[in-house]
């Protein structure tokens, strides 16, 4: 009897990341969901921390990630 590929139980992986890296943005889209305005905003990862979670992403493996947000330099 052949397994069923429907039921079998298969390793779950991450195939698609998107992330919001910050509310910060100047720019007013008309398309964009996003209520962004200049920032700070509390509670937003630093630089250091997100390249921290970058790396924990990939070692999980080596998923699409999409990147959204401007950050102000």
């Amino acid at each position: 009897m052949k397994p069923n590929p429907h039921t079998e139980k298969k390793e779950s992986a991450i195939r698609l990341i998107a992330w919001e890296i910050t509310r910060n943005c100047n720019l007013s889209c008309m398309h964009c969901r996003a209520s962004a305005t200049l920032g700070p905003y509390t509670g937003e990862l630093d630089t250091r921390a997100c390249l921290r979670l970058l790396d924990q992403i990939a070692e999980t493996g080596t998923p699409i990630i999409i990147l959204t947000g401007q950050v102000q330099v």
